[in-house]
């Protein structure tokens, strides 16, 4: 997916809280530190308490836009 960092750098700087909830509601963990470390078609990463977690999509993205509304989706859950 084009533009995959651009995303990432956003979602660290802007959405630190969105990776907070996604540890907590959608892993069951609580975590103390987090960052997005990489996303792709099928889902993304993230270093969580030096953990790698891994979130999959429930359908693969191709824009950023789906990215976007991806992300949107699961941090509203």
């Amino acid at each position: 997916m084009a533009k995959d960092r651009s995303i990432v750098e956003h979602m660290n700087q802007d959405h630190k809280e969105a990776l907070f909830r996604y540890c907590n509601v959608l892993k069951g963990t609580a975590v103390d530190a987090v960052t997005m470390t990489g996303i792709d078609s099928e889902g993304f990463d993230m270093l969580a308490d030096n953990r790698k977690l891994r979130i999959d999509f429930d359908t693969s993205i191709s824009t950023v836009e789906a990215a976007r509304a991806t992300l949107v989706k699961l941090a509203g859950k």
